[in-house]
C-alpha cells in the first residue's frame, strides 16, 4: 500500500526523494537539502521514510501502519491517545495484534535528543506496552532513556540498511512489486545444509563444525527452512549476539511476512563486568520479553507461518517454563554450542535435555568443539579436555569445515601467529633513547613498554593498517589507547587510536567504530566487547596485549583478523602475542622462558590450534618425534607461528620457544604414541608384550585399552590408535592370526577341514574351539561371517563323509566294487568303510546315507575284524592273480583255509546272504574244482592250437597241465568223469590211450587210435 502521508505525493513523486538510494547517509543529505526550502518538509520526509521502513522491515513485524492523522478512533482509545496529532507521529499493529505508538525525530546536527523534545511522546504513550522513537540523532538524553517499554531506533541502526532495503522502500512508496533478494548459499553452505538436513532425517541431534567467519548463522536459517518447522528456538550466549543473529534472520528469512519472532532475555545485563556489549533498553531496536506468560501466548498463538524464539542460554529457563505442556519446538539451534560443555553447567546446558525442554531436532554450531586446558594435567601428563564428543548429547558431526579448509577455499584468509620478543637489553636501550624513566623493580611498567615496542615491531614487520588490541581489563585497554605518553599513540606514527567498551553508550561506541573504519591506519583497543556480537570493520591484525584466560575469547577474537573484506586482496591475518624476555646472567634462554609470560603465548597458540587441525597435527607430530627417534624440526611450525625479535640471538630464542611450545602444547600421550609407531615399524604390529624392554610403553598401551573399555578414551585418540593398527583386545589379534593360518591351510588343501591330528596342533585345536563356541552361542556374528566366507564347515562330519563317499566311488570305478580291503593302501578309506558298517549295525547311520551307499553297490556283510581282514586279503589276491582260486598249497595258508571254510559253510546253508553277495561281487567261485577243470581245459585247448594234438607227455614243461591230462584218463577209466566233460574232451581230439613215443617227436607219446587199441 502507498504512504498515507499528505506530503507523499510531492516528496515521493515530484521531488523523487527516495529514488535510487543506496545508503542512509545519502538519504540524510537529501532530507537536509529540503531544510533551506521548507523546514517542515524535513520532518515530513523522515516520517514518510519511517512509515515505509516499518512496512518493509521484517524486524518490526508490522501488519498495519497508521500515520497520526489516520489512527483509528478505537486504537486511540485503546492506547489512551489524544485526538490531536501532538506528541506522536503514528501507530503500527504487529502480526500478533500488539499496538505500538511511535514518534519520528530528524536532527540535522545528529546530536543528542534532550528530554524536552521527547517528553510529550513519553507522557501520552505511558500506557503502551511497547513504543518506539525513530531518530537520526546519535543518542537520547539519559533521563529519557531510562523509561520503561521504550525502544529507540537510531542513526546507527539506519546505517545498517542495504541498497536492497532502499529499493524495497522505494517500491513500497510507488506501489511497485517488491524487489527480490537473491541471497543464495555459497557452495560450502550448500554442502553444510545438505549434510545437516540428511543427518537430522536419521537422528534428532547433529553438530556442524565451521570455522569462524564461514556463515554459520545463515546455514542454521536455511536448515530451519529445509525441515519446514512451525516453532524454532535459537539459543545464543549474549544479547549482542542475539541482536546480530536476529538482524541476519530478518534480512535473509525465506518466510517473509510469515516470519514471527520473539526475543527473550531475563537479564539483559547478565554479562556485565566482563566487557560484553551491554544493550541498554533504548539501544535495542527489537523488543525483549522476560515474562513466561508472554512467551507462552506467543507459542500458542495462531499466527500462521513460523514462530521463532530467540533467547540467550541464560534465559532458556523462561522459555522452558512457558513451553511446559505445549507441543515441542520442531527445531533448536544452539549457537556457540561449545559453551554448553563448560563450567556454566546447568545454565548453558539446560536445553540439552528433553526433560527440561522438549525439542524435536537439535543443531549444534561451533568452530571449536573441543578445548584443551594446557594448565591442568592428570598424572599421565594429559590435558584436561572439554569436548562435544558425546554423540548421545550432541549427535554425530554431520558437517565439518576446519579452518585450514575454509582458508584453502578462500572463504576466510589464512593466519600467522607472531610472537614478538622484546629482551631486557632492548627495553633498556629504548627507555634511554626515548627519555623514559621507570622505577627500579617496576615490572608492570616494564611489561607495558615492552608490549608497546613488540606491537611497533610487528607493525614494521607486516605493514598492517587496521589493528584491534585485546586486554585483560577495560581500564588497561583505555590506558593503552590514551593520548598521553603512557599510551600507544606515541609509538606508532600515522595511526589513529580509539577505545571502546561494553558499557559505553551505543552512540559513543558507534562513533569510535565509524572513525576506525574511515581512517587509513587505525588501532582500536578493548577488553573483550569486540569479540563477538558486533559488526566490526575488517582488520589486518589482532593483538593480545594482556593475558587472556578464555580460549574461546582468543579464538573468536582472532577470527576478526581472518575475515576477508570485500574487494580486497588480503591473504593473511596476523595474531600478535608480545613476549618480554629477561635473561639474568648465567641463565639459559629456556630458564628465562620459564620465568616469563610464556604461558600466555602458549594459551594463544593452543586456542588457535583448537580451530586449526593442521596446527594441532603439526604440534602432535613434533611431540611424537622423540618417541619415534626422529630429530626435532621446528621449521614445520613456521607456516603458522613465527618468532620476531632482536636480530642478535634470534635463532636461539626462536628454537627455545619452539621446543617450549611443543612441550607445553603437545601431550605426553603424543610422545608415547610416537614410541608405539616406532615399535610397530620394528615389529610389524602394536601388540606390545608386558615383558617388553620399554616397560612404560607396555603399561601405556594397556591403559589405553582400559580407558577405551570404560568409555573414557577420546574419540580422536581411538581413531589415531586404530589407524596405526592397534588391537583393543589382544585376543582379537590372536584370532586374526589363527584365521590367517586357516586361510593358508585352505590354499594348500582346498578346504577348511583341519584334522585333529594335523601337524599344526594349535590350528587344529583352534578350529575345534570355533565350532564349540558357535554351538554354545559364544562366537561373535562377525567371526561367524568371516569363517563362513572362507568356506568353514560347522559340522565337519557332513563334508568329511561326502569327501570319503567320493573316494569310495573312485575306488569302485577303478576296482569294480566297494569291497575295500582292510589293508588297502588308502588306510583312511578302508577305516571309513568299516565305520559305515559299524554305524549301520548300531542303527546310527542315517537312512539317506544308507541309501546312497547301497545305490553305489556297497555290501554291508559281517562286521568282525578278522573276517574283514580275510576278505581284504582275498581281494588283494585277486588283484595280483586275476581270480579267487586260492590253491590249497598257497603261501598264505590262513587265506587258503578261510576260502575252503567259506565254501564248506555255504554248502551247509549257513553262510549269510550278505557275505555270499560280497564274495560273489568279488568273483568268488563256490565250486573250486569246476572252476579249476575249466581253467585246465582252456590250457589244453591252447596246447592243441600250438601243437595240433592233445598228446602231452609227462615230461612236458607245464607239469600242472601234464598232470591234469593224466588225471582225466584215470578218472574216466574209473567211470567217474562226467559224460559232458568226456564229450568236450573228445570233441577237442583228446586221446584216452597212448602206446609210446613217436620217433619224430621224442618228447611225446605215440598215439594209438582207439580203433587200433
Amino acid at each position: 500500500m502507498p504512504s498515507s502521508h499528505f506530503a507523499a505525493g510531492v516528496l515521493v513523486h515530484q521531488e523523487k526523494l527516495f529514488n535510487n538510494l543506496s545508503s542512509f547517509h545519502e538519504l540524510e543529505q537529501r532530507i537536509q537539502s529540503l531544510h533551506d526550502q521548507n523546514t517542515k518538509a524535513v520532518g515530513d520526509a523522515f516520517e514518510i521514510f519511517v512509515e515505509a521502513y516499518l512496512a518493509t522491515q521484517v524486524a518490526f513485524q508490522a501488519k498495519k501502519v497508521w500515520i497520526v492523522r489516520r489512527v483509528p478512533p478505537q486504537v486511540r482509545q485503546q492506547l489512551n491517545l489524544p485526538a490531536d496529532a501532538k506528541g506522536i507521529d503514528g501507530v503500527f499493529q504487529t502480526h500478533s495484534g500488539e499496538l505500538v505508538p511511535y514518534q519520528v525525530k530528524f536532527r540535522t546536527e545528529r546530536g543528542t535528543l534532550n528530554f524536552t523534545e521527547v517528553a510529550p511522546f513519553l507522557a501520552i504513550t505511558e500506557r503502551a506496552k511497547d513504543r518506539i522513537l525513530f531518530t537520526n540523532a546519535k543518542a537520547l538524553a539519559t533521563d529519557a532513556a531510562n523509561r520503561d517499554a521504550l525502544r529507540v531506533v537510531r542513526r546507527a541502526d539506519f546505517h545498517q540498511l542495504t541498497e536492497h532495503d532502499f529499493r524495497a522502500i522505494e517500491a513500497w512508496l510507488k506501489e511497485l512489486p517488491p524487489p527480490k533478494l537473491e541471497l543464495l548459499p555459497w557452495p560450502h553452505q550448500r554442502e553444510a545444509i545438505e549434510q545437516i538436513t540428511a543427518a537430522l532425517n536419521i537422528d534428532k541431534r547433529t553438530t556442524a563444525v565451521m570455522a569462524c567467519g564461514s556463515g554459520k548463522t545463515l546455514v542454521a536459517l536455511w536448515v530451519a527452512e529445509a525441515i519446514k518447522p512451525k516453532a524454532v528456538l535459537v539459543l545464543v550466549p549474549s544479547l549482542s549476539l542475539l541482536s546480530q543473529t536476529l538482524r541476519e534472520w530478518c534480512r535473509a528469512n525465506p518466510w517473509g511476512a510469515r516470519f514471527n519472532f520473539l526475543c527473550v532475555c531475563s537479564d539483559p545485563t547478565v554479562s556485565k563486568g566482563t566487557d560484553d556489549i551491554i544493550l541498554h533498553k533504548t539501544e535495542r531496536p527489537f523488543r525483549i520479553d522476560t515474562d513466561p506468560q508472554v512467551v507462552r501466548d506467543f507459542l500458542m498463538s495462531d499466527l500462521g507461518g513460523v514462530r521463532v524464539v530467540f533467547s540467550t542460554y541464560q534465559s532458556v529457563g523462561v522459555v522452558a517454563d512457558a513451553a511446559r505442556g505445549l507441543p515441542p519446538f520442531d527445531m533448536g539451534i544452539f549457537d556457540e554450542a561449545h559453551k554448553t560443555t563448560g563450567p556454566h553447567g546447568g545454565t548453558f546446558a539446560y536445553a540439552l535435555n528433553d526433560n527440561n525442554l522438549t525439542i524435536g531436532n537439535r543443531l549444534f554450531l561451533t568452530a571449536t568443539p573441543r578445548h584443551y586446558d594446557i594448565n591442568r594435567r592428570d598424572r599421565e601428563g594429559d590435558f584436561r579436555i572439554v569436548s562435544m564428543d558425546d554423540e548421545a548429547i550432541y549427535g554425530r558431526v554431520s558437517y565439518k569445515l576446519p579452518f585450514a579448509e575454509a582458508a584453502r577455499r578462500d572463504i576466510i584468509c589464512s593466519y600467522k601467529i607472531l610472537i614478538s620478543v622484546i629482551t631486557a637489553d632492548e627495553l633498556n636501550t629504548y627507555l634511554l633513547d626515548h627519555g623514559i624513566t621507570l622505577v627500579d623493580g617496576d615490572q608492570i611498567g616494564a611489561h607495558w613498554v615492552a608490549n608497546q615496542i613488540a606491537l611497533t615491531r610487528a607493525i614494521e614487520k607486516t605493514d598492517v593498517s587496521k589493528i584491534i588490541t585485546f586486554h585483560s581489563r577495560v581500564h588497561t585497554a583505555k590506558a593503552f589507547a590514551d593520548v598521553t605518553p603512557y599510551g600507544i599513540a606515541r609509538h606508532i606514527d600515522g595511526f589513529s587510536v580509539f577505545h571502546v567498551n561494553g558499557e559505553q553508550p551505543a552512540a559513543v561506541r558507534d562513533d569510535s567504530l565509524d572513525a576506525f573504519r574511515d581512517a587509513d591506519r587505525a588501532l582500536i583497543a578493548n577488553a573483550r566487547c569486540l569479540t563477538e556480537g558486533i559488526d566490526v570493520p575488517a582488520v589486518d591484525m589482532v593483538a593480545f596485549i594482556d593475558p587472556r584466560k578464555s580460549r574461546v575469547d582468543i579464538a573468536q577474537a582472532a577470527g576478526r583478523a581472518m575475515r576477508k573484506a570485500p574487494n580486497t586482496n588480503k591473504t593473511v591475518g596476523y595474531v600478535l602475542v608480545p613476549l618480554f624476555l629477561e635473561q639474568a646472567k648465567g641463565q639459559s634462554i629456556e630458564e628465562a622462558l620459564d620465568h616469563s609470560d610464556f604461558g600466555e603465548v602458549a594459551n594463544v597458540v593452543n586456542a588457535m590450534g583448537e580451530q586449526d587441525d593442521l596446527l594441532i597435527d603439526t604440534i602432535r607430530e613434533l611431540r611424537e618425534s622423540p618417541g619415534r627417534g626422529e630429530v626435532f624440526n621446528p621449521r614445520r611450525l613456521r607456516d603458522s607461528v613465527e618468532v620476531i625479535g632482536p636480530p642478535v640471538g634470534l635463532d636461539a630464542i626462536a628454537r627455545a620457544i619452539d621446543v617450549k611450545l611443543i612441550e607445553r602444547l603437545g601431550s605426553s600421550w603424543d610422545e608415547m604414541f610416537g614410541r608405539l609407531v616406532a615399535y610397530k615399524q620394528q615389529h610389524g604390529d602394536c601388540l606390545v608384550p608386558i615383558t617388553y624392554s620399554d616397560k612404560q610403553l607396555g603399561r601405556w598401551i594397556s591403559k589405553q585399552r582400559s580407558l577405551k573399555y570404560r568409555g573414557k578414551l577420546e574419540l580422536v585418540r581411538i581413531q589415531r590408535l586404530e589407524g596405526l593398527g592397534c588391537v583393543w583386545n589382544p585376543r582379537d589379534e590372536s584370532w586374526d592370526e589363527m584365521l590367517g593360518r586357516l586361510i593358508a591351510y585352505k590354499q594348500e588343501h582346498g578346504n577348511c577341514l583341519v584334522p585333529i591330528n594335523y601337524r599344526d596342533k594349535q590350528l587344529a585345536q583352534w578350529v575345534m574351539h570355533q565350532r564349540s563356541f558357535k554351538n554354545r552361542n559364544k562366537l561373535e556374528p562377525i567371526r561367524i561371517q568371516r569363517l563362513e566366507e572362507l568356506g568353514f564347515v560347522w559340522e565337519p562330519h557332513d563334508d568329511s563323509w561326502d569327501e570319503m563317499f567320493g573316494r569310495l566311488a573312485g575306488y569302485k570305478q577303478q576296482h569294480g566294487d566297494c569291497l575295500v580291503p582292510i589293508n588297502y593302501s588308502d588306510k583312511q578309506l578302508a577305516s571309513w568303510v568299516n565305520a559305515q558298517r559299524n554305524g549301520k549295525n548300531r542303527g546310527k547311520l542315517e537312512a539317506p546315507r544308507v541309501q546312497r551307499l547301497e545305490n553305489l553297490g556297497f555290501v554291508w556283510g559281517a562286521r568282525d575284524d578278522s573276517r574283514e581282514d580275510m576278505f581284504g586279503r582275498l581281494a588283494e589276491y585277486k588283484r595280483r592273480h586275476g581270480d579267487c582260486l586260492v590253491p590249497v598249497g598257497y603261501s598264505d595258508k590262513q587265506l587258503a583255509n578261510w576260502i575252503h571254510n567259506q565254501r564248506r559253510v555255504k554248502n551247509r546253508g549257513k553262510l549269510d546272504a550278505a557275505r555270499i553277495q560280497r564274495l560273489e561281487m568279488l568273483g568268488f567261485v563256490w565250486d573250486a574244482i569246476g572252476e579249476s577243470w575249466e581253467h585246465m581245459f582252456g590250457r589244453l585247448a591252447g596246447y592243441k592250437q600250438q601243437h595240433g594234438d592233445c598228446l602231452i607227455l609227462q615230461r612236458y614243461s607245464d607239469k600242472q597241465l601234464a598232470h591234469w591230462v593224466n588225471v582225466q584218463r584215470t578218472v574216466k577209466n574209473r567211470g567217474k568223469l562226467e559224460p559232458a566233460r568226456v564229450q568236450r574232451l573228445e570233441e577237442l581230439g583228446f586221446v584216452w590211450k597212448v602206446r609210446g613215443e613217436r620217433s619224430s617227436r621224442p618228447a611225446e607219446l605215440h598215439a594209438v587210435t582207439s580203433k587200433g587199441a
